[in-house]
């Protein structure tokens, strides 16, 4: 089982939104368990990806970079 203990450093809810994304990316390790573990679908984590300018590597299932 993944440990989701995770404290938000603010609660900015766009920075929260970003940091519980990049988190769930990193534990993850791909969009379909990151979406599992936020609660949201696939789809609805892509768009907020592509919102908030996260690159992820697909292939390698890492690589969350900023802008």
């Amino acid at each position: 089982m993944i440990d989701t203990t995770f404290t938000l450093p603010t609660l900015h809810f766009l920075t929260a939104e970003r940091l519980l994304l990049e988190e769930a990316l990193l534990r993850g390790g791909s969009i379909v368990e990151a979406s599992k573990l936020l609660g949201l679908t696939r789809h609805a984590t892509k768009r907020r990806i592509i919102k908030h300018g996260i690159r992820w590597d697909r292939e390698r299932g890492d690589g969350v970079v900023g802008e």
